[in-house]
């Protein structure tokens, strides 16, 4: 069986949904209906800008790279799901 690992199956947290960020522990079922994953498509996000924005000024700073976060936007990254609008 080959795995294709250019996506993310989705998951259902149970209880965690928000602190895991924080680095509190989350309960999490696999849910393989649904799949994501980054793409690169040459063009600024600004949905991800927006996010970057928020981030910056924020506690969560400390926890990832804002650098290369924003080398990636201005390289075009992107995040593709088919998870129906309103299921998270």
């Amino acid at each position: 069986m080959e795995i294709n690992r250019n996506f993310f199956y989705s998951k259902v947290l149970l209880t965690g949904e928000y602190t895991v960020t924080l680095g509190s522990k989350a309960l999490a079922i696999p849910f393989r209906k649904f799949k994501g994953g980054f793409r690169w498509s040459g063009i600024e996000n600004e949905t991800l800008q927006i996010i970057y924005h928020y981030i910056k000024d924020s506690p969560l700073k400390d926890i990832y790279d804002m650098q290369r976060f924003y080398q990636d936007i201005k390289n075009g990254i992107r995040y593709e799901a088919d998870v129906p609008l309103g299921y998270g």
